[in-house]
């Protein structure tokens, strides 16, 4: 009954579709909406191997690489949202474990690879949407960690961005999108190479060393 009376009530402010267009904008981008996308990168540099007329152009607009740039992408996005959907259906059914940390994770991955892969129009606030998500995880996550690197990261790029306009080398995109990947590739690195080493004491075995030890 309330969702009704509020829908009734909403309808003389109703304008669609104009309602839903600047999000239609945003999802599908217009021909000058193109920044801090990575993909488009890729689609630049095949459309000036084939068209090296291009290369020099300010003017080009690159129209079909980027259409296809956009096409492959979006249709990777559907893919792999819905690998995501499928896995938590399945944990879903199993009652013994919580669904809470899977959500808040797979939440905060499909928003990285919305980010990273599907806008093409990406500003630096756009990575509030998995820090917050992410920072329910907790520090330990290395998903966390990888969404702040990606806050950190894109922020001093983008400004800089904001700057030099068209005139910032397309490396520092990729050095924003590469760079925190790092940070999971090094902590495997690293948990293969250390040495073994025992478990750490517990606080109570520090400050407490009787606690816990079999009575003679």
């Amino acid at each position: 009954m309330v969702i009704a009376v509020t829908l009734i009530l909403y309808i003389p402010w109703l304008d669609f579709p104009r309602a839903l267009e600047p999000l239609l904008v945003a999802a599908s981008g217009k021909s000058w909406m193109y920044s801090n996308w990575v993909p488009d990168l890729i689609a630049l540099t095949i459309d000036r191997v084939m068209d090296p007329a291009s290369a020099d152009d300010p003017f080009a607009q690159h129209s079909l690489v980027r259409f296809w740039a956009k096409a492959i992408t979006r249709g990777v996005f559907v893919v792999y949202l819905g690998w995501e959907l499928v896995r938590l259906w399945r944990l879903v059914g199993d009652r013994s474990r919580s669904v809470i940390e899977p959500i808040l994770e797979g939440s905060a991955r499909a928003f990285v690879v919305l980010i990273v892969l599907v806008l093409s129009w990406v500003l630096e606030w756009y990575w509030m949407w998995p820090l917050a998500l992410a920072t329910l995880l907790g520090w330990r996550s290395m998903l966390t960690k990888v969404v702040v690197g990606y806050t950190l990261t894109s922020l001093p790029i983008f400004y800089v961005h904001h700057y030099w306009s068209t005139n910032m080398s397309g490396s520092l995109v990729l050095i924003y999108a590469g760079l925190p990947l790092l940070v999971p590739l090094v902590a495997w690195v690293y948990q293969r190479v250390k040495p073994p080493s025992d478990a750490e004491p517990s606080l109570n075995g520090v400050f407490r060393p009787g606690l816990g030890s079999a009575p003679e």
